[in-house]
């Protein structure tokens, strides 16, 4: 699988390549926008070749991506954190049962035996 996917990465740089190359007059082309915020006035950008115009493009949609992104994995990991704890929690009382468990087979009267309490687990803690 890691060899295709060097393979396909390989193919789309090479007819990224090839098209840019074919196509080197249109991207060489200096270009200029003009935008009018109908306050202040028009504002005109500095004359840059469109190849720098797509580059910055596909720069600044990769960064929003990115952050985006990145803001999902954060609340990921804070989501697994909980669940860790839960699970932590979950695994004391389970030996904690069993302590108790051990004891009470072992001849232990329900008076010594250590009284553990047990919290419900309600469908909201579970979400």
């Amino acid at each position: 699988m890691k060899k295709v996917k060097i393979i396909l990465w390989l193919i789309s740089l090479g007819v990224t390549a090839l098209i840019a190359y074919q196509n080197k007059a249109f991207f060489l082309e200096p270009h200029s926008f003009t935008v009018d915020f109908f306050v202040g006035g028009i504002h005109r950008s500095p004359e840059w070749p469109n190849a720098v115009w797509f580059l910055a493009s596909f720069s600044l949609g990769f960064l929003i991506a990115y952050i985006f992104g990145l803001m999902e994995r954060f609340r990921s990991n804070r989501t697994i954190k909980e669940y860790k704890a839960k699970t932590e929690s979950l695994l004391d009382m389970i030996s904690q049962l069993r302590k108790e468990l051990e004891s009470r087979k072992a001849g232990a009267t329900p008076a010594e035996a250590p009284a553990i309490e047990v919290e419900p687990v309600s469908s909201a803690d579970e979400v």
